[in-house]
């Protein structure tokens, strides 16, 4: 079926259509972008907007993805081409992107009349103006807000305030470099930016690692997002002033960033991954410390769910903000937040790598898509992960730790052949030109990176990150309309928008 269906895109769009590194490409659409894109999505079944990547000479990617088939097509044009209709009819996502560098007015009122009120309903409306730093939206971006009473009656969001250039200083760093400097600007994600810099690139080299290797990191993996849930309820609790149970998951959070400490001396999981392996083998112990980290942690999340689920505040604060299905995959919605709308969609089971298809595990879903929704959804993603790591250390198999360019360099390094060394380390890796894309279910969505190569050089041409909370983010303008004001920050915080996500 697959090939049938590559085969319609190719005598669809001919010489535009082609086929690089797992994905399929359209290029210069020019002023038929509109159309192009709207063939594909009600014709070809590509309903999501993954994400827009900037490359080089002012062109744009823009990443659509089949669920059906679980395949993404990159549909390149000129960044000028987003202009020419509003394509904010097909993807909400594209105008948002198109305009999240616009500065909006915040001396005035920043909405046009409403005429669908009287004059005088509008003049009793309330007007703020939060952010960019507000504990109301946690400091990710400055928020126009329009009030009646309390409920929302227009928001807008304008970015840009913490922008870094995080990707165009990427582009002045080789290959080898990557992973450290995303691993201390996204501290929080360390390990699984390790992990997505390293895997993409052993992907680009066609590197097998071993299955050791691959076992050791699925653990690590499935520990991050274990401890990245919990960050997302300290954070959670915090914004609802429940202070003793946000201690009580701050000391959970703790337990699983002292595994990897016991792993490396590292707070996140940061160093532990290297290109072809890891840093070093498991410690001597350490899995005895896990599986007894584990069952305490099993306990308490299910001492923690019976609590709250009893508490008349809890369930109040977080039945709220609905999100339907539909709307979720209008604006590109990834992990939790997509599945706790009921759509069963997790990159683990639709994608799989490593030893995700030989372990069992269920993926949790919900049913109305609200923050109660989201929140028994990660809840059971920890037991889940519990439960994919006791299958993993039970049956952890035999092997090196590292393979690769990496291993060869350690060699040279451990015989006193330092000026070789040095020498293979400066010269990097290089790569035939084209666009490479990986990407694995996150704690909070999907992570991916984009890398623009070409030949011969050791450092990338053009670099994007795919990061989940952007598409959350500019839901809220749409779907926070008829919410309480007071629900922004508990919104924001159960889809676990980081700062650093939204201006990259």
């Amino acid at each position: 079926m697959l090939s049938s269906f590559e085969n319609r895109l190719k005598d669809k769009f001919q010489d535009a259509f082609y086929s690089e590194n797992g994905h399929f490409f359209l290029k210069d659409m020019g002023e038929s972008l509109y159309e192009v894109i709207n063939e594909l999505k009600n014709q070809y079944g590509f309903i999501v907007l993954v994400a827009t990547h900037e490359l080089s000479d002012d062109r744009i990617a823009i990443q659509l993805s089949n669920l059906e088939f679980h395949k993404r097509i990159f549909v390149l044009c000129k960044a000028q081409d987003l202009l020419v209709k509003n394509i904010n009819e097909l993807f909400p996502m594209l105008n948002w992107y198109k305009n999240s560098c616009t500065s909006l007015d915040f001396s005035q009122c920043p909405f046009p009349r409403d005429y669908s009120i009287s004059e005088e309903e509008e003049l009793a409306r309330e007007y703020l103006n939060l952010g960019p730093i507000s504990p109301l939206t946690l400091n990710l971006a400055k928020c126009a807000v329009e009030l009646d009473g309390e409920t929302i009656k227009r928001f807008k969001i304008a970015t840009g305030y913490h922008r870094t250039g995080i990707e165009s200083s990427l582009c002045k760093r080789n290959f080898l470099q990557l992973s450290a400097l995303l691993e201390n600007y996204y501290s929080p994600m360390s390990l699984e930016m390790s992990f997505l810099v390293n895997h993409t690139l052993e992907t680009m080299l066609g590197l097998n690692i071993s299955l050791r290797a691959k076992a050791i990191r699925m653990v690590m993996l499935e520990l991050s997002r274990i401890g990245g849930h919990f960050a997302n309820f300290e954070r959670i609790f915090s914004t609802l002033g429940l202070s003793l149970e946000s201690h009580f998951v701050y000391g959970l959070k703790n337990s699983v960033h002292e595994l990897f400490g016991h792993y490396n001396h590292s707070q996140y999981g940061e160093g532990i991954i290297k290109l072809g392996g890891l840093v070093h083998d498991l410690p001597v112990g350490w899995i005895a410390r896990c599986l007894n980290t584990l069952s305490l942690l099993g306990q308490k999340v299910s001492s923690l769910k019976n609590n709250l689920t009893n508490s008349t505040f809890w369930m109040s604060k977080t039945e709220t903000y609905k999100v339907h299905a539909g709307d979720a995959l209008a604006f590109g919605f990834s992990g939790p937040s997509l599945r706790s709308t009921g759509v069963n969609y997790d990159l683990r089971k639709a994608d799989p790598f490593y030893l995700y298809d030989e372990v069992q595990f269920d993926i949790p879903l919900g049913i109305d898509g609200t923050n109660y929704d989201r929140f028994l959804v990660r809840l059971e993603e920890v037991n889940q992960s519990i439960r994919i790591i006791l299958q993993i250390l039970d049956n952890m198999p035999q092997g090196e730790y590292l393979m690769g360019p990496m291993k060869e360099w350690k060699k040279l390094k451990a015989n006193g052949q330092r000026a070789e060394y040095i020498d293979a380390v400066s010269k990097g890796l290089t790569f035939n030109s084209g666009i490479y894309y990986s990407s694995f279910e996150s704690t909070h969505g999907e992570l991916g990176l984009l890398l623009e190569v070409k030949d011969g050089e050791s450092s990338p041409y053009s670099l994007s990150l795919n990061l989940p909370g952007r598409s959350f983010l500019c839901a809220l303008e749409k779907l926070l309309i008829e919410s309480s004001y007071t629900e922004i920050s508990t919104s924001i915080a159960s889809f676990g928008i980081e700062g650093k996500e939204v201006d990259k």
